[in-house]
């Protein structure tokens, strides 16, 4: 792993890159591609935006505002993709590895920050958010039919999860509340179609402008035939910007509108030849694999029987039982329980095995059948205790396999 100044290679001195994200994440996405574009070796922590990981507690006191990415590489703490761009870009400067912004002395890097200004600052989550919503708006879309209408659904579900947790960690209560508030208030500009169609119209002017720059750097390398990306020959922040957002344009079914049948050729050319480059491939790659894997009948299936259980545990009387059953637990550890009580599975052999002995010693003309009935009972109560055993253990890594399936997951 390339490594930053002052560190060595393989001294204990090394910090390593963790990324926490999610693979369908725009800004996950954003993040990963700059990291593999600069060839950097990276830790990965999946956090599952549909199981609301990314509001659980020890996410949000990595991040407070519980969004995705999050880069942490020693003491930093780097919460949006663009931050981590700038932060690789700046802290991995050896020669091996690739820049991803000139310098801005230079015509490229001047280009490169003026569209990472423009590209960066558009408001892609409500483009998605939006489109879900409204696939009116939308044509040829990726996103699953079910998500329109279960949209509003699971963001209601998030705000009863926040609330439930800032009555649960005080600490982290503003944070929550804060979160809710953003969320609550999203949902209302997104659901109003009228604001949609204008942001939708907006992205046309910005789109244009791309489109000329392209225009612009195919007319200075026509002669030399030598292919050209946004700013330069090489692939740089704002390819990453540009990329992603077209790939998350196709995602929504909004390809049609903006480069399809002949409608800006050169943003349609770019898009083809982007989908060929290495790192933008690997990055699609992962997001292609679970919206296929989303419509197969096994995962549909793990998918509804995770539905029906989070469902299922805010049920009153489910609820009820569980405390029962979570104070039963504790109080077997509290110490004069234990003390008159003793462990539940000695209680049984007391209570099983004098009873077992008054059989043997009343009827029992010959030691084999005494030996034969303890032999028996025993073995009995060994498989009763095993068999509890394999299914608790069973039911555990049940639920263990339904998460880790369900959080390789997203819109």
């Amino acid at each position: 792993m390339a490594t930053a100044e002052g560190e060595s290679e393989d001294g204990p001195r090394e910090t390593k890159l963790v990324l926490y994200h999610f693979v369908t994440s725009f800004y996950s996405q954003k993040a990963r591609l700059a990291l593999i574009e600069k060839r950097l070796k990276y830790e990965e922590h999946d956090v599952s935006l549909p199981l609301n990981e990314n509001t659980e507690p020890w996410f949000m006191r990595i991040n407070p505002s519980g969004e995705v990415p999050v880069l942490v590489h020693g003491e930093q703490i780097l919460a949006d993709a663009n931050s981590i761009i700038d932060y690789i870009e700046e802290t991995f400067t050896d020669d091996s590895v690739p820049r991803l912004v000139p310098p801005e002395d230079t015509r490229a890097g001047r280009r490169v920050r003026y569209f990472r200004e423009i590209l960066d600052n558009l408001p892609v989550a409500a483009y998605t958010h939006g489109c879900i919503l409204h696939p009116q708006l939308t044509a040829d879309s990726m996103i699953p039919s079910y998500a329109t209408a279960k949209l509003k659904g699971m963001i209601a579900q998030t705000e009863q999860t926040l609330t439930k947790r800032a009555s649960e960690h005080p600490d982290l209560s503003e944070a929550y509340m804060k979160k809710q508030k953003q969320l609550q208030q999203q949902l209302q500009q997104h659901d109003d179609i009228n604001y949609m169609k204008r942001l939708l119209h907006d992205l046309e002017e910005t789109l244009d402008f791309v489109e000329k720059e392209l225009v612009q750097r195919f007319k200075e390398t026509q002669e030399s035939g030598q292919q050209m990306w946004l700013c330069c020959e090489s692939f740089t922040a704002a390819d990453i910007a540009l990329s992603t957002l077209l790939h998350r344009l196709t995602f929504l079914g909004l390809s049609r509108r903006y480069w399809g049948n002949g409608i800006r050729p050169h943003i349609q050319n770019y898009y083809t030849r982007v989908q060929e480059h290495p790192s933008f491939k690997q990055v699609r790659l992962i997001q292609n694999y679970y919206t296929r894997v989303q419509e197969h009948p096994s995962f549909k299936q793990v998918r509804l029987i995770q539905n029906y259980y989070t469902r299922v545990q805010e049920h009153p009387s489910f609820k009820q039982v569980r405390l029962i059953q979570n104070y039963y637990t504790r109080v077997q550890e509290h110490p004069s329980f234990k003390q008159v009580l003793g462990n539940v599975n000695n209680i049984l052999w007391s209570a099983v095995m004098p009873t077992i002995f008054r059989m043997v010693k009343r009827r029992s003309p010959h030691i084999m059948t005494g030996a034969s009935v303890l032999a028996l009972s025993a073995s009995l109560m060994y498989m009763y205790f095993k068999r509890k055993w394999v299914f608790a253990r069973g039911s555990w890594l049940g639920q263990r396999l339904v998460m880790n399936i369900w959080s390789s997951s997203n819109v």
